[in-house]
């Protein structure tokens, strides 16, 4: 059994530095924790976006082309980190998990932007029974207000999934993410992957600087 489903968000990407210090500490991690990685889309979600909006195409096939993003940047994932990539669902060891065919046969999520590799992480956590799903970003978690427009914003410390679901404002988690959650009774961090102690602490402890969302 998994410890975890750990999001690894494409935002992280962003940062060289950044991504290489929390893939040091994912792999040193996952051989202690059975660890289930998602990747996120990272760049590779941005040329899909970049495309969809030229060429107008439609969200259907653009649904498909963001999830052969996530195995793309699965794949620069497990590069980095030395962890094995796979198709399938373990059990026993840590691995980045490429979602694309898991996904694709099993068709759960609405064909819409408004879904992102957070909800696909939620369902990746269900399907294998997991009940932890830790998304790492590159903001503290979860704010009653966009920080980056309303300095007033206070970091919500716990949040009960369909409160998060009726709040109306920028939360850092897609749409979706919360009614999954709800609905799959999974608990749900959101941490920031560019200080990549807060996983272990969260791992070891059970508690952290970010969001839970129960």
């Amino acid at each position: 059994m998994y410890t975890a489903v750990v999001k690894v968000g494409g935002s992280l990407a962003r940062s060289k530095r950044n991504l290489k210090r929390l893939c040091s500490k994912l792999s040193s991690l996952g051989k202690r924790y059975p660890l289930l990685l998602v990747p996120g889309g990272g760049p590779f979600a941005d040329e899909v976006r970049k495309e969809y909006r030229r060429f107008k195409l439609s969200e259907d096939v653009a649904h498909w082309m963001a999830l052969m993003a996530m195995n793309q940047f699965g794949l620069m994932l497990a590069e980095l980190t030395g962890i094995e990539a796979s198709e399938a669902i373990g059990g026993g060891k840590t691995i980045v998990f490429l979602p694309f065919r898991l996904i694709f046969e099993d068709d759960p999520l609405p064909h819409s932007w408004d879904i992102t590799s957070d909800s696909v992480a939620a369902y990746i956590a269900w399907k294998a029974k997991v009940s932890m799903v830790i998304l790492l970003k590159d903001v503290d978690g979860v704010f009653s207000n966009d920080p980056k427009r309303h300095a007033d914003a206070k970091l919500l410390e716990n949040v009960k999934a369909f409160d998060l679901a009726s709040l109306g404002v920028s939360t850092s988690v897609d749409p979706f993410f919360p009614k999954l959650v709800g609905n799959y009774g999974i608990e749900a961090w959101v941490i920031n992957g560019k200080y990549p102690e807060r996983l272990e602490k969260l791992l070891s402890e059970g508690r952290t600087m970010g969001t839970r969302i129960y």
